[in-house]
This record gives C-alpha cells, structure tokens and sequence, in this order.
C-alpha cells in the first residue's frame, strides 16, 4: 500500500521502530511509505497546534488511478525503491494542503465520497508533476530521476568545478529553480552555497593535514583563481588559508 502523512501545522520530532529512523516532521516535507500493513501507535506532547492528514491507497488502486509504469515512476521519485520503505519528501503546501479539507462538513452519502476521492485524484496529479511527472502523464526526453536526498549524496561525493544549476536541473529534471527550491526546503541552505561550504571544508582539513600547496588545493576544490579561494576561505572562517596552515604548523611544531 501506499501511505502518505502530511504536517498541515506544528513541529514533530519521531521514531520509527520499525524502520530505526529518527524522523523530523514539519510542515512542507511529508512522510511516504510503501508497505505491506500500516500500524501506528503514538504519543505526541506539544504545545504547539498539531495539523496532520494521513492517506493510505491501496497498491491496487495507485495502479488503477496511475497505471502500473507510472506508479512504479512516483515510487522511485519519492525514493520509495523497495517494499515496507519510508522517506520524507519536500512537498509544496500548495499541493498537499487541499487534502486537509477534502471531507467537507456540508456534503454527505457518495457526493462526500466523490468529492475527497477528486481531491485525492488531483494531489496524486500535482505530485506527479512535482516529482518530475516522467512516465506517460507527461512526454518529455528521458532524464535520470533521483530524490532531492539522493541527489545530497552526490553532491557530497562530487569533486572538481562547482556544478552550475542548469546542467543539475538537465540531468535530474525539473527547473533549476525549482530543484534549488526543493533542495533549500529539504537542507535550509541553496545548492551552491551547499557545495561551496563542503568544499571549503574540504580545503581546511586539506592544509591542516597536509603540504598540498595552495594553489593546488584551489584548483582541486573548484576554484580558477588562488584568490577567489583565499577571499572565500577567509569570509568563511575569519583567517587566510595561509594564516591558518602557519597556526596549525606551530600547534604541530609545540606538540612535538
């Protein structure tokens, strides 16, 4: 089956035993699963408003409403790769928050019925269009499809040239704004400030450990110029890549 939880409101910090994964749920990064049975048991102290709306579709009907291809596309896109799987996926409110009121008070008997399963129908359709809507509910040229989690690994194992948001958007889908925006929802910072920083970190520890020169250092991060690394490095931690190879040299030197 294919379960969704959405945060309408509130902050929740969870467990689950399950799958021994801490979860951090807020508003604008929803909880899917793909599992075999759904029990949940849970205490919530707050004091804060929670808001939530849990929706669980059979597997029979996610390939009714979406085909078996293109609900095998939306589970890959959430990076829900395998049965009994969770993942947290930045989802816009815009699109998750019309669930909230899918069961209206003035409506009743199957007008009620009909209306939440529209809403339903609609959500699964913008959720398509924003996990990248490839399969058959929108032609386009084939392009690899990841997470926005997935897509965090590898940027964390990328090295060389900062890659620009053009050539990402190009190679994962959707637009390099859009893809940005995802990525700041999901890690509270842009891609490029996410890359720069990792490598700027990277370059610390390199002089730190080692004789590598400078200039070297630069160019293997990403940086043409050895004085746009210097000027990055020291916005960033307050000293020259010089100045804080020398320091650690003399820490080095007193050790010994």
């Amino acid at each position: 089956m294919f379960s969704l939880n959405i945060l309408h409101s509130g902050n929740i910090e969870a467990y689950s035993h399950n799958h021994s994964k801490k979860l951090l749920r807020e508003p604008g990064l929803d909880l899917f699963g793909r599992l075999h049975g759904y029990e949940v048991s849970q205490t919530v102290h707050t004091k804060e408003n929670i808001t939530a709306t849990t929706l669980i579709i059979p597997e029979a009907t996610m390939q009714d409403y979406l085909g078996e291809e293109g609900s095998e596309m939306l589970y890959q896109n959430l990076g829900l790769s395998s049965q009994d799987s969770l993942n947290l996926f930045p989802v816009s409110k815009l699109i998750s928050d019309p669930l909230m009121h899918c069961l209206p008070d003035n409506l009743e008997h199957k007008m009620r019925v009909l209306y939440a399963q529209s809403k339903i129908i609609q959500y699964l359709i913008d959720l398509n269009i924003h996990t990248a809507s490839s399969g058959r509910f929108l032609k386009r040229p084939e392009k690899k499809i990841c997470t926005i989690h997935e897509l965090h690994e590898l940027l964390e194992k990328s090295k060389g040239e900062i890659p620009t948001l053009s050539s990402l958007s190009k190679e994962f889908g959707g637009s390099p704004a859009k893809l940005n925006n995802d990525f700041r929802i999901a890690y509270g910072e842009s891609i490029y400030s996410f890359i720069s920083n990792l490598r700027l970190y990277q370059a610390q520890k390199a002089l730190t450990d080692s004789n590598i020169p400078m200039k070297t250092i630069a160019y293997k991060i990403g940086y043409s110029h050895v004085n746009h690394f210097i000027y990055a490095f020291k916005k960033k931690f307050g000293i020259t890549p010089g100045a804080h190879r020398k320091n650690h040299q003399k820490i080095n030197l007193g050790a010994n």
